[in-house]
């Protein structure tokens, strides 16, 4: 079950549009917009991220920097959120319940 809008092999934000879209936890089901998923965020372009994430631009800094928002599971594939309750990062993704 994919919980974000958009196609799967979609990547928001890399044609040059600002549309955001919605990422849920499947974890605590936040709901986060986001507007670019991958690993090279465009506002930030020396940042190169370990996994696909979804991202969106930090609010809270003048420059253009990413927020990391979540990733898909690498196990389920489920769209969980960065936090550590919900999943963790150790070489791949993996949701609280995988």
């Amino acid at each position: 079950m994919d919980r974000h809008r958009g196609a799967p092999d979609e990547k928001p934000g890399t044609s040059g549009s600002s549309s955001m879209q919605n990422f849920e936890c499947t974890c605590c089901g936040i709901e986060v917009s986001f507007d670019y998923k991958g690993r090279c965020p465009p506002y930030e372009t020396a940042i190169v991220f370990l996994e696909d994430g979804y991202f969106r631009p930090d609010p809270f800094t003048d420059r253009r920097r990413p927020l990391f928002i979540g990733a898909d599971c690498s196990m389920c594939s489920r769209p969980v959120c960065g936090q550590p309750t919900c999943s963790l990062f150790y070489t791949r993704r993996f949701c609280a319940a995988c």
